[in-house]
């Protein structure tokens, strides 16, 4: 399957879930599964990843909804109804619901930081704290 197939599979539900975004999507286990099967044949998508190629029509925003939602949908996440950082990612969905129907990038200010390719075996990349520069006072 292609990426332009995949969207077109998938993005009236997620759209849908996305429209209906309350505290109902938090811990939910149908929400849940249905974002696993979503990822798992993201996985499977033949081609270039999106940091390799031109972005399709609002495929930034789609993934964006994507990796929201599979945060807060997960029942194992510990979030609650009233947790507020949940409550702002719903906020957020909906603000960005229009977006995902006409197919539109995400806004200035928000991007996906999981397609930033990196080589994890690149030596020269570390997550250390030590490799930061001291300022001493």
């Amino acid at each position: 399957m292609n990426m332009e197939r995949l969207l077109e599979l998938y993005r009236p539900r997620l759209q849908r879930y996305v429209d209906q975004a309350s505290p109902e999507l938090i811990g939910n286990a149908e929400v849940d599964a249905f974002l696993a099967q979503l990822e798992a044949d993201l996985e499977r998508v033949e081609g270039p990843g999106p940091y390799a190629r031109d972005l399709l029509p609002g495929e930034d925003t789609f993934l964006w909804c994507l990796d929201q939602l599979a945060i807060i949908a997960d029942p194992r996440s510990g979030y609650g109804p009233s947790d507020p950082w949940a409550c702002g990612v719903l906020a957020d969905l909906r603000e960005l619901a229009p977006r995902l129907r006409a197919c539109q990038p995400l806004p200035p200010g928000r991007e996906l930081h999981f397609m930033a390719p990196f080589d994890e075996d690149d030596l020269d990349w570390s997550f250390d704290d030590e490799d930061l520069p001291r300022v001493d006072a």
